[in-house]
């Protein structure tokens, strides 16, 4: 059951959190409208590079790794992924005026970031289990 939660649910809501980065992203001040209270980008990210990490660290390409590696590999693709991705909104952000198409370019250049990675990772480790 830990491992579930873990391993499967924690990623499925980084997943969550990092859609709704990208939207926080490009179109600040709709989530200044929905928490009001405070700027939410910190727990945001954090909630997405957490889950990025979990669900890399599982991989199976990463099986036989000691798990300090594991910990340092799924770490820096976590973070090079999301820091990439907040980069990416930051510049196209600044080259869109509307916040409807920013809102629009976020939630679709996030979903490629995401089936891209996704896919990539399937690719590795079936390359790694066919040995």
């Amino acid at each position: 059951m830990e491992k579930t939660i873990l391993f499967r649910y924690l990623p499925m809501a980084g997943v969550a959190g990092y859609g709704t980065l990208s939207v926080n992203v490009m179109n600040p001040s709709l989530m200044i409208r929905m928490s009001p209270a405070r700027d939410v980008t910190n727990v945001l990210l954090g909630l997405s590079v957490a889950g990025s990490l979990l669900y890399v660290y599982d991989r199976p390409h990463l099986k036989s790794s000691p798990p300090t590696k594991k910990l340092l590999y799924s770490g820096f693709s976590s973070v090079v992924f999301n820091f990439g991705s907040v980069l990416l909104w930051a510049v196209l952000r600044s080259s869109t005026r509307s916040n409807c198409i920013a809102t629009i370019i976020g939630l679709a250049s996030g979903a490629g970031l995401f089936y891209a990675g996704h896919n990539y990772l399937q690719l590795v480790d079936e390359l790694a289990t066919k040995k």
